[in-house]
């Protein structure tokens, strides 16, 4: 088999692909008699009750009518597979999709009860999309290094069109594997996803208003992993502009820190009072198990202490750099998130399997509180870094959770029930404004958004929007009292040597004019942005008076 190696193809695939993937591995799905191995359900008759005869066998080829919107499922589930399939379209067309174009679809790692349509990855086959992925019921994955979003139908469209006319045999294969999901259409790759949030699961061949003839279904099962070399990292698309607007260190007084400044042996929080560096509080690269440990969230209360989640834990420390507090996360969960609730509790985040969080009494070290949260993949050890950083408690008393990867924000009443939600890709942060509103930052997405009571976007700034001050990476956001937003742009999946090239910190007005960008590489070197809070604000930290 010939197959285009085209610029997203991946050293896994090809491999999979190779010589070592033997013809008699694979062993058919479909037998060319009957449906052993599959049962069928119908909207409106349910399961194995096909009176009209929707699915069948005729000389040798499986015939879809698609009369009645259902399908035929496998009675096994798989994890890591080759599948291949040939197909071609018949000539009826059914209502409500009579005057549309002919549709179906292979929908894997299919994980609930019969149902129109149940929570699965599609690969799409529609006249002129097919190899589109539709993820359905809140699943997602990785494309170009960007999370789709978490809702109940997320499309993601082919990169490449490889059908043949309407008639015509196509060859259809779906690798899927760790978490790798590649669509191949006629010997092309046309789509591909990675880190998916489902992984195992059954097979299934919808009927869906067209008729549509299969005469070939294969599969091969793959425990074999492959790891793919990682993918270059970008450069800076932006040159720094010569003038910068506003007073550099000298514009606000703050306090400052950033994630992964792998560049040192050391992670760094950096307080600068009237336009210098006044104090530094640095923890080691790595912990005494060699974990790495970053600062993922700073707090500076009024009586000058400082609160802050660490990766491996979290801490309060005074002044004179003296721990008075402190949690430390058990193996495999991380801590990237802990507010101040008043001067005695912290209101923790805890990745793991599952995740939760607390309100733990830093005087009596009672956990008052604790919740397990929901995350895309709650028993996967591989998905505790992405399930969350900062998390909120309001000052209303509700919970306001921005979750990573499952890309949506939700709020929860004091008795962890959802009262409002709204979809949010790789959301890092949201934070309740005093106009009832929530501010979100879109991570890799790169975006500051305003959304209303209603879910809808009200202001929103892309990674684009500010010439010459592109946003790669968008961590914590902040709201200042004058209207005007803080953005701390992270650029660490960067190439390296670029790193200095990015605006670590963009203060924008309501109407996106750009007041205040401070670059700050050497002398001195703040490194990379992930969490600023600006010190000229009124309000307590821990009252939670500041919109951050």
């Amino acid at each position: 088999m010939q197959v285009n190696k085209s610029r997203f193809f991946s050293l896994a695939i090809m491999l999979a692909l190779s010589g070592s993937l033997l013809a008699q591995d694979f062993k058919p799905l479909f037998n060319g008699r009957d449906l052993k191995g599959w049962h069928s359900f119908l909207k409106t008759k349910g399961k194995d009750n096909d009176p009209d005869t929707v699915f069948s066998v005729t000389n040798g080829w499986l015939r879809i009518s698609g009369k009645e919107f259902g399908y035929i499922v496998t009675e096994q589930s798989y994890t890591n597979f080759h599948l291949v399939m040939e197909f071609k379209w018949g000539e009826k067309k059914y209502p409500p999709r009579e005057n549309r174009v002919r549709d179906n679809g292979i929908l894997y790692y299919v994980v609930q009860d019969d149902k129109v349509w149940p929570r699965s990855i599609e690969c799409q086959i529609q006249e002129g999309d097919c190899g589109d992925f539709w993820l359905i019921d809140s699943v997602t994955v990785v494309i170009d290094g960007v999370r789709t979003a978490s809702t109940k139908n997320t499309r993601a469209i082919k990169k490449k069109d490889n059908e043949k006319p309407t008639g015509e045999w196509n060859r259809l294969e779906i690798i899927a594997r760790d978490g790798h999901c590649v669509h191949i259409m006629n010997g092309e790759v046309v789509n591909e996803g990675t880190d998916a949030s489902l992984r195992s699961g059954k097979l299934l061949i919808q009927s869906e208003g067209a008729e549509i003839y299969y005469r070939k279904i294969e599969i091969r099962e793959d425990s074999v992993k492959v790891k793919a070399p990682p993918a270059p990292r970008p450069a800076a698309r932006a040159p720094v502009p010569a003038v910068l607007p506003g007073k550099g260190l000298a514009q606000h007084d703050f306090l400052y820190t950033g994630q992964w400044d792998t560049r040192k042996d050391s992670q760094t929080v950096s307080l600068v009072r009237k336009g210098r560096v006044v104090w530094q509080y640095a923890i080691p690269n790595k912990d005494a198990q060699g974990v790495l440990s970053e600062f993922s969230d700073i707090h500076l209360l009024s009586n000058g202490n400082l609160l802050y989640a660490f990766k491996t834990g979290a801490a309060e420390i005074t002044p004179a750099k003296k721990i008075v507090w402190s949690y430390q996360c058990p193996a495999g969960t991380e801590c990237h998130s802990a507010q101040p609730v008043g001067t005695d509790k912290v209101f923790l985040c805890q990745n793991g399997t599952p995740a939760k969080v607390m309100l733990i009494n830093k005087k009596t070290g009672k956990v008052e509180m604790e919740q397990e949260v929901e995350t895309a993949r709650p028993t996967d050890p591989k998905s505790v870094h992405g399930q969350f950083r900062h998390i909120r408690r309001t000052k209303a008393g509700t919970y306001l959770l921005a979750h990573l990867n499952m890309g949506k924000v939700v709020e929860y009443d004091a008795k962890w029930q959802p009262i409002w939600s709204v979809a949010a890709p790789s959301a890092w942060a949201a934070v309740r404004l005093k106009n009832g509103n929530t501010l979100i930052s879109g991570n890799q997405h790169a975006y500051v958004r305003e959304v209303n009571p209603a879910g809808a976007i009200v202001w929103e700034v892309n990674k684009d929007d500010l010439p010459g001050f592109p946003l790669y990476t968008v961590h914590q956001v902040s709201r200042l009292a004058n209207g005007n937003t803080v953005i701390c742009n992270w650029g660490g999946f960067l190439r390296k040597e670029d790193w200095d090239k990015v605006v670590q910190i963009i203060e924008v007005t309501p109407d996106k004019k750009v007041v205040w960008a401070l670059h700050q590489w050497k002398n001195p070197d703040l490194g990379p942005s992930s969490c600023i809070q600006v010190l000229d604000e009124k309000g307590k930290e821990e009252n939670g008076d500041l919109q951050r």
